[in-house]
């Protein structure tokens, strides 16, 4: 997988790490989920808008697109779904936010193309589904689930197990032919994550032709030193071969 260029923050000062509108909470009060001993339901909805900085200018995009995602969450477990689906309903909402580092939106690699992942776990069955470094596809997390889903109906045919982690090219077609539409890279990029992948780029660049221009300054002097020491060292051997013929001379 390629590094990633493009930072999180924008131009405007950031904000510390996690903080309170880059992450919301929302509990299922009456939700079917586990209970405790007087019937009330046990349990909450979690999510933050990634690590790192957040711009202050996009704090109230963050916080709503937090609590979206958290309602999403809710409305499916009330509905009576698994947790494992109301986890993935509440990340298709962070992926399809351009403000999230996620799906739409997501920071762009060296080469200017957006590589996604997302990973997914039944703390029940302990099974889970993951891809990394995939690309066009808008919502990777449903690639997640669905090799989740997959490899809960158990072996394939002539006994072949499942696969539960893919990468790249093979985790794209696969998505594909499981029915998970596909996203051109292109249609994923935000005015946001471009302009912050060329500000990037461009930074990346110049760091580049100093270093480059420190290790050629530094080789021409070593050279130049190695050089000095040669001259050096022939000077002292072609003394001390004057002072031994001298030497010898002076015994006959």
């Amino acid at each position: 997988m390629e590094t990633l260029l493009n930072c999180a923050e924008e131009q405007q000062p950031p904000l510390p790490p996690a903080s309170p509108d880059s992450c919301s909470t929302v509990t299922p009060q009456d939700a079917t989920t586990d209970r405790n001993d007087t019937g009330k339901a046990v349990g909450f909805v979690l999510v933050h808008a990634g690590a790192g900085y957040h711009s202050e200018s996009k704090a109230k995009e963050y916080k709503q697109v937090c609590k979206r995602a958290c309602q999403r969450a809710v409305d499916r477990l009330k509905a009576g779904a698994l947790a494992v689906d109301a986890v993935t309903a509440a990340l298709v909402e962070l992926e399809d936010s351009p403000f999230t580092n996620a799906g739409m939106g997501s920071n762009l690699n060296l080469s200017g193309e957006i590589e996604c992942d997302a990973s997914i776990m039944d703390g029940k069955s302990l099974h889970y589904g993951a891809v990394g470094a995939i690309s066009g596809i808008n919502n990777p997390v449903l690639v997640a689930n669905r090799l989740l889903s997959e490899a809960q109906k158990g072996k394939l045919s002539a006994g072949r197990i499942p696969p539960c982690f893919l990468v790249g090219r093979g985790a794209h077609d696969w998505a594909v032919s499981h029915g998970i539409p596909p996203c051109p890279s292109e249609k994923m990029a935000t005015k946001f994550s471009l302009s912050a992948y060329k500000r990037n780029k461009h930074k990346m660049e110049l760091a580049e032709k100093v270093e480059t221009g420190f290790n050629h300054r530094t080789k021409k002097r070593r050279q130049s030193s190695e050089n000095v020491s040669d001259s050096l060292l022939h000077t002292c051997s072609l003394q001390h071969l004057v002072r031994v013929i001298n030497h010898v001379t002076c015994l006959f």
